[in-house]
């Protein structure tokens, strides 16, 4: 099987959320906005705090936990039928680890036989990674599944930039600077396969998506990647398929974008 996991938006789940607390500007809903990571939840504290999931749907699949633009290094997932929390059903420490191309802490997790309504992050007291006196989250993203493409990507057929993105700026006289757009550091990533129709067949499955359709793409364990190899993207080309042969075909680059 394939070394990256694949996420379409498709298997993302809608939950309302409940922190225990919540700063002014900086409500808990905003940690179901994935598509604006910037409109930040915000804690009050750096003492333990929490947040509720209520996914709606008695026994909901949870396949995997996206955390995206965090301050924190430790927490713990949980899970249970009711939003009671005395003894939870599920429960699982995770570590969160900076990503030295993005510089965000963020991660993939996939819990082991989670089928609850309520998912709780429980964020023990800690000292916020960025100096801060509160506890931030960009995006939470529950995911119905975490599924693996057929094969991985062709050889020379994966590339990855951490940019910043910029503007040149040109005066009179010929002189130049750069105008630097947002804060932050974005990935872009472009993934090209080659195998043979079987395998042709699953990659148009998986990545037959419309632009602007949001993934999480993960590599799972390819170049030493931990949980923090994972980024919450943006379909920005179509898939195109070349015939090369009877039982062969060459996928064009397939191209993502980070969404901070």
């Amino acid at each position: 099987m394939s070394n990256f996991i694949l996420i379409p938006e498709s298997a993302f789940i809608a939950y309302t959320p409940a922190a225990s607390t919540e700063a002014s500007g900086f409500p808990d809903d905003n940690a179901a906005l994935y598509r604006e990571p910037s409109r930040e939840w915000r804690s009050t504290v750096k003492t333990e705090t929490t947040i509720v999931c209520d996914t709606g749907a008695v026994g909901q699949v949870v396949a995997g936990v996206f955390l995206h633009g965090v301050n924190f290094s430790d927490a713990v997932i949980q899970g249970h039928a009711s939003d009671s929390w005395g003894a939870p059903s599920f429960s699982e420490e995770i570590e969160i680890a900076q990503c030295p191309e993005s510089k965000r802490w963020k991660g993939l997790y996939a819990p082991t036989d989670f089928e609850y309504r309520y998912l709780r992050l429980k964020i023990p007291a800690q000292d916020p990674v960025d100096g801060e006196d509160f506890f931030r989250i960009g995006a939470l993203v529950l995911c119905s599944e975490a599924p693996e493409l057929p094969i991985n990507p062709k050889w020379g057929g994966y590339s990855k930039s951490p940019i910043r993105p910029a503007e040149e700026v040109k005066f009179q006289g010929g002189s130049s600077e750069f105008v630097q757009l947002g804060l932050h550091r974005l990935v872009d990533v472009e993934l090209a396969f080659t195998g043979d129709r079987t395998h042709a067949a699953g990659l148009v499955s998986a990545l037959n998506l419309d632009l602007g359709t949001a993934v999480i793409l993960y590599e799972n364990g390819a170049h030493g990647g931990g949980h923090e190899a994972a980024w919450l993207m943006q379909v920005r080309s179509q898939i195109g398929i070349n015939y090369t042969g009877y039982n062969q075909r060459d996928v064009d680059p397939i191209q993502l974008r980070e969404m901070v």
